[in-house]
């Protein structure tokens, strides 16, 4: 669930580009059938306690979840691509941080920020 003015709800939205991910948000289909899609995430901060729920639900394009600035997910500077039809990735803001709760179908692939 995310939060939406102090409530709390589900929503899910199917992203066929570029969006940044915000309190909208909480499950989001990446359908790469188009181009390209990236999942910009908000600071760590801006929602404290956020998860997000992102499954690709087509890999004809890159999917890329980028988070904010220096940030970084499970301590590791730069993005995650998902890679494989209907793989899914669930991720939390510590408040200063994101992390990866759990991730279906295979791992995502995690470029450095030296590489991205």
């Amino acid at each position: 669930m995310s939060y939406k003015s102090g409530l709390q709800f589900n929503d899910i939205k199917t992203v066929t580009g570029t969006i940044n991910l915000s309190n909208i948000y909480s499950t989001v289909l990446a359908d790469a059938s188009g181009g390209a899609v990236v999942l910009n995430l908000p600071a760590a901060a801006t929602y404290s306690e956020i998860v997000f729920i992102i499954k690709a639900i087509d890999i004809s394009n890159t999917i890329t979840i980028t988070p904010s600035g220096v940030e970084t997910i499970d301590g590791t500077a730069g993005s995650i691509t998902l890679t494989t039809l209907n793989e899914s990735v669930h991720l939390q803001s510590t408040g200063s941080t994101w992390v990866r709760l759990d991730d279906i179908a295979s791992s995502p692939t995690v470029v450095s920020a030296s590489e991205g």
